[in-house]
């Protein structure tokens, strides 16, 4: 079990809400929202995706209110580091070295194993079109051996709260990641089945209301998908929550598109 979670008052005292666990348990679990993605210090890891869904998780925290996250994991040097480096980079806004040394600030014995930074740097390269760093040279490594350099450090603070079009970003995600998931438990055939059942058990020939048919479809997807408990542990950023959003705003569309006789 990991040492920092188990110290109850510290993550109180630094207010954590969320955490991204790397590797071992979390202390007192029932206490955050968890983002589970456990995976080997090894430089032939493939973190591309993880980093991905990490980022999102992150994102999805900074828009509520009062939230903070964790990333850990045994040591806190290469995997935890590696998705907080490529949590920042995926902004934009900084280069692969200025997020190193920024981060190095602020926790001096990062080591990155030299193959998650080697996909670090084709991250850089297909957001910035540069690498930072030179990968024959293994440059970050100089950096790790020597104390942080404050005029090196950027300002990190644009990553805090959310702008309107982070919102609007995180939003698009989150509605392209459920209609994934509605594609594949709410296709053309049980969606049918469910209208033909609904005009059935109301005694109609044609849809008028969709509010009570959209709680019969969260129902039913509650029931067959244990309200999406497997699907939102690979997707953290997506909650049950935001699936009945998402059939409230869409049932009717959903409806339509699938080409049902109304």
């Amino acid at each position: 079990m990991n040492r920092d979670t188990k110290d109850l008052q510290r993550m109180e005292k630094l207010g954590i809400t969320h955490i991204v666990s790397c590797a071992g348990s979390v202390a007192s679990p029932e206490r955050y929202k968890i983002a589970v993605e456990h995976f080997e210090d090894e430089e032939d890891v493939d973190i591309t995706e993880k980093i991905d869904k990490v980022f999102w998780f992150i994102e999805k925290a900074s828009s509520q209110r009062d939230s903070r996250v964790l990333v850990h994991c045994l040591a806190g040097k290469s995997r935890s580091v590696s998705l907080v480096l490529g949590f920042i980079l995926k902004h934009g806004f900084l280069s692969l070295e200025q997020t190193f040394y920024s981060v190095q600030f602020k926790r001096p014995e990062i080591r990155p194993n030299n193959g998650f930074m080697n996909q670090l740097l084709d991250l850089e390269l297909k957001i910035r079109g540069v690498e930072s760093f030179s990968r024959v040279k293994k440059e970050w490594q100089s950096i790790v051996k020597s104390p942080p350099n404050r005029s090196k450090i950027s300002d990190l603070s644009a990553l805090r709260g959310s702008s309107p079009k982070r919102v609007k970003q995180l939003s698009a995600k989150i509605t392209a990641t459920i209609t994934e998931f509605t594609s594949i438990y709410l296709n053309e055939e049980t969606l049918k089945l469910l209208y033909q059942q609904h005009l059935a058990s109301t005694h109609q020939t044609q849809l008028y209301e969709y509010t009570f048919f959209c709680k019969e479809v969260q129902q039913y997807l509650s029931t067959t998908t244990n309200k999406a408990q497997e699907f939102t542990k690979v997707n953290h950023f997506v909650d049950w929550s935001d699936i009945v959003k998402y059939l409230e705003d869409s049932i009717e569309s959903l409806v339509k598109y699938n080409c049902i006789d109304q």
